[in-house]
C-alpha cells in the first residue's frame, strides 16, 4: 500500500489546518469590512469573500475526527455462527468508505475474554463474513481493546502457535501467485493517530506526545508499530489515538482466515471469505478452535468463567461454601457469594507440591493468585459497573476505577500466559517461550 499525495480538498481537511483556516477566515473578514467601508471595491474584495467562505466551511469540516463519523445504524443482531456469520455495520467496501467492524472485548465468556463485534451477539467466538476485493476497517477505539492488538492468520492463534499470518511476504495457502517474492501478498494495514488516519508502516508516524515509537516504521504494513502501542503504552496514553486495522482479501484461493490477539492466546475466531458477488467459496473447514467453555448460571451471573486452557474445568462458583473459613463477613449478597467462590477456588488451586525449583513453585501458585485478581475485577465490572462509573465521575476522572479494573484483567492475564509458557517449557525441558 502506497498512499498517493493528497489532493487540494484533502489538504484542506487535514487535522493540522483548522486553526490556520480559522485565522485566514478572520484576516480576510477584516479585510472585507475595510474594503466595504472604503469604495471603490476591487476584484480582490470578492476573491477575499470567497476565500473566507471556503476557510470557514473547511475549518468546521476538518474538526470532525475520521472515526467519529461512523454511527451504527439500527439492524438485526446476528448470531455469529458459521451458518449466520456477523457482517459489518456500515460502509460500502471502498478504500475511502470501507466496511466497518467495531471491535470490543467480552471479558465474561472465557478466562481471557473474546473479541466481539457491534450488533453481533450470541456466540462466544463470533464468526464474521467478508467479501473478496472489498476493504474492511476493524475499529479498535473502545478501551476494552487495550493490550489486544488484532491480527490475522491462516490458522487459529497465529504467531502463538506458529501459524502463517497475513503478511506482504507470506503466500496464501493454495495461491498461484508469486506475491511472496514481490512482497505484495494480501495483508492488513495498521493505522493510528488522533484521527485514525495515520498509516504506521513505511515510516508512518504516530501523533502521540512522548511516544518512544513515534517516527518508527516497520517498512511494510505497520504491525511493528501497532503492537508495541497496545502492549507498552499505558491505557491513558493508548487512548489518545484511534487505532484501526484495514484488510482486503484479493487472492482467489482464500476461503477462510482467522482473527486473533497478538498479545493474548486463545482468542481466535473465524473469518469466512466469500466472492465479491457474495457467492461462497470452496475450501471451508470445520475447525473446533478450543475446548468449549461451559458456564453454570452462577458463573454467568458473576462473570467468572472457568479456564479449561489451564486445566481448570470448573468455574469459581462451584467452590462457594467449600472453604471452612470465609474471606468475607456480613450480609449475603450476589457480590459476596461471587467473591467467596473465587477466593475459595484460589485457596484450593494454590495447594501445590513444592519441588526443588522455587521458580516452578512460585509460578504454580501465582497463576491461581493472578486468576483471582482477574476474577475480582470481572465481578466488579459485571455486577457494579454503574456504580463504578458514578464513582469515576465523583473523582473527576473519566474512568479511573474502570480503567484500573481493565488494567488488572489485561496485564495479569498476559502474565498468566507467560508463566504458563514457562511451566510448559519446564515440563518438556526445552527452550522457554516467554
Amino acid at each position: 500500500f502506497s498512499p498517493s499525495p493528497p489532493s487540494f480538498p484533502q489538504l484542506l481537511s487535514l487535522p493540522s489546518l483548522p486553526l490556520c483556516l480559522a485565522l485566514l477566515a478572520l484576516v480576510t473578514s477584516l479585510a472585507i469590512i475595510r474594503h466595504l467601508m472604503s469604495p471603490p471595491r476591487s476584484l480582490s474584495t470578492y476573491l477575499l469573500c470567497i476565500l473566507a467562505v471556503i476557510a470557514l466551511s473547511q475549518a468546521e469540516e476538518s474538526s470532525v475526527p475520521l472515526l467519529d463519523a461512523y454511527e451504527v445504524p439500527e439492524g438485526d443482531v446476528l448470531k455469529g455462527t458459521d451458518i449466520e456469520p456477523c457482517e459489518p455495520v456500515a460502509g460500502t467496501g471502498t478504500e475511502t468508505d470501507p466496511y466497518i467492524f467495531q471491535v470490543k472485548l467480552n471479558y465474561f465468556v472465557s478466562s481471557t475474554g473474546y473479541f466481539s463485534f457491534t450488533r453481533c451477539e450470541g456466540s462466544q467466538r463470533p464468526t464474521i463474513k467478508i467479501k473478496a476485493n472489498s476493504t474492511y476497517m476493524f475499529v479498535q477505539t473502545d478501551r476494552t481493546n487495550w493490550l489486544h492488538p488484532l491480527g490475522f492468520a491462516y490458522g487459529p492463534d497465529g504467531a502463538h502457535v506458529g501459524a502463517a499470518e497475513l503478511e506482504p511476504g507470506v503466500k496464501p495457502p493454495g495461491s498461484q501467485t508469486n506475491c511472496d517474492v514481490s512482497k505484495t501478498c494480501q495483508s492488513p494495514r495498521y493505522f493510528g493517530g488522533k484521527n485514525g488516519d495515520v498509516f504506521l508502516g513505511r515510516q508512518g508516524l504516530l501523533s502521540t506526545d512522548d511516544d518512544p515509537y513515534a517516527g518508527v516504521g516497520d517498512g511494510e504494513f505497520g504491525l511493528d508499530v501497532y503492537e508495541p502501542h497496545f502492549e507498552d503504552h499505558s491505557l491513558g496514553l493508548w487512548a489518545r489515538n484511534k487505532y484501526n486495522v484495514r484488510l482486503r482479501i484479493d487472492d482467489d484461493a482464500t476461503a477462510e482466515i482467522f482473527y486473533f490477539c497478538h498479545v493474548h492466546q486463545w482468542m481466535s475466531g473465524k473469518i469466512i471469505v466469500v466472492n465479491a458477488d457474495g457467492t461462497p467459496r470452496s475450501g471451508l473447514q470445520s475447525v473446533e478452535l478450543y475446548r468449549p467453555t461451559v458456564m453454570s448460571k452462577d458463573d454467568e451471573a458473576c462473570g467468572t468463567p472457568p479456564a479449561p486452557e489451564y486445566g481448570d474445568d470448573y468455574g469459581p462458583t462451584k467452590f462457594i461454601g467449600r472453604c471452612g473459613t470465609k474471606a468475607l463477613c456480613g450480609e449475603t449478597t450476589t457480590f459476596k457469594r461471587c467473591m467467596e467462590g473465587i477466593d475459595c477456588q484460589m485457596t484450593y488451586n494454590m495447594r501445590v507440591t513444592h519441588t526443588d525449583d522455587p521458580i516452578t513453585t512460585f509460578m504454580r501458585q501465582m497463576i491461581p493468585h493472578h486468576q483471582n485478581a482477574v476474577n475480582m475485577a470481572k465481578i466488579v465490572l459485571k455486577l457494579d459497573l454503574d456504580h463504578v462509573r458514578e464513582v469515576d465521575k465523583q473523582l473527576g476522572d473519566e474512568a479511573f476505577v474502570e480503567n484500573l479494573m481493565l488494567e488488572i484483567i489485561n496485564t495479569q492475564n498476559m502474565q498468566i500466559m507467560m508463566m504458563h509458557s514457562y511451566l510448559m517449557w519446564k515440563s518438556k525441558q526445552g527452550e522457554p517461550e516467554v
